[in-house]
């Protein structure tokens, strides 16, 4: 197993996280970031990756919904014409 165990103990049996914790299923490796995290939750890689993408997807709505109510705005000097 790497040395790339990123995870100080084992979730399961509570010792230092160990290639044997590995192969008695306590931890899994991440099929993507190649890490070792707990058998009974997903990768932390993969969770903040998740959050990351909902935050670019959030913030291009808000920003899109300014422009609309820019755009909407009868006070606004860009829209007279």
């Amino acid at each position: 197993m790497p040395g790339n165990i990123n995870q100080h103990h084992c979730a399961r049996c509570g010792s230092i996280a160990k290639p044997r914790c590995a192969r008695q299923g306590h931890m899994e490796q991440c099929k993507i970031h190649n890490v070792y995290h707990n058998s009974r939750s997903e990768c932390v890689r993969c969770k903040e990756q998740e959050k990351r993408e909902e935050r670019e997807k959030r913030r291009a709505r808000e920003k899109e919904g300014k422009k609309a109510n820019r755009k909407a705005d009868p006070n606004n000097k860009e829209n007279t014409e």
